[in-house]
């Protein structure tokens, strides 16, 4: 199945001439990237649900290689280069997938309409009472008296609507200190550099209608 998963993904999607544009920070490292990532890619389109997971499916001889390539990574290894993936190459990703799907009509609408609507809005992806890192946003879910700090993160994600597949375009960190409006702002305005006319309308929260954020948008 991942044979065949392989060839799909290259045959329609030019996937691998995508994905070398894919980097991470590590030095010499001796899983390249790629084969990170295309890890990564098929944990999720098997929905294995976890690094661990997956690193049980790698070690099943010969069913993972037409995919990932001979050298597979442990579970460790997949944790520390997304750790240290550039972002960037993603997003990129991301925009030049939603083009081709685009181009393809691949998107099947779900309404009688002619519009393309993307709707912005925040998600969380991780909270912890124990564990943070330096860009951790925190909060107290305690009282004044007795303060219990949970430490989370959150993103602002924009993602075309009224069609499936529901694809995402872009998504944005909150940094400690700011607001998601904020964050918004910034992927607002990457997103219109890069895609300008790919949207027609655009949703979002009323938490979104304060004065700095609706004389930017």
């Amino acid at each position: 199945m991942l044979g065949r998963l392989a060839h799909y993904i290259e045959r329609r999607w030019n996937f691998l001439d995508m994905l070398e544009h894919v980097r991470d920070s590590r030095q010499t490292p001796p899983i390249p990237t790629s084969a990170i990532f295309l890890s990564v890619f098929g944990m999720h389109a098997l929905r294995l649900g976890s690094l661990n997971g997956l690193e049980q499916q790698l070690q099943i001889p010969g069913r993972w290689e037409p995919l990932v390539g001979s050298v597979k990574p442990s579970a460790d290894a997949v944790a520390y280069a997304m750790e240290r993936c550039d972002p960037e190459p993603l997003r990129m990703m991301l925009a030049n997938t939603a083009r081709l799907a685009k181009r393809k009509k691949a998107f099947q609408r779900l309404y009688p309409d002619t519009y393309w609507v993307g709707a912005l809005d925040g998600i969380e992806t991780y909270k912890s009472k124990k564990g943070c890192c330096e860009n951790c946003c925190q909060r107290n879910v305690g009282t004044d008296e007795k303060p219990i700090i949970e430490y989370y993160h959150r993103e602002v994600v924009l993602q075309v609507v009224g069609v499936t597949p529901a694809c995402i375009l872009d998504e944005e960190p909150v940094l400690p200190g700011e607001t998601e409006t904020t964050a918004a702002l910034r992927l607002l305005e990457r997103f219109h550099a890069r895609m300008p006319r790919f949207l027609d309308v655009l949703t979002m929260d009323a938490f979104y209608l304060q004065a700095p954020f609706a004389k930017r948008a």
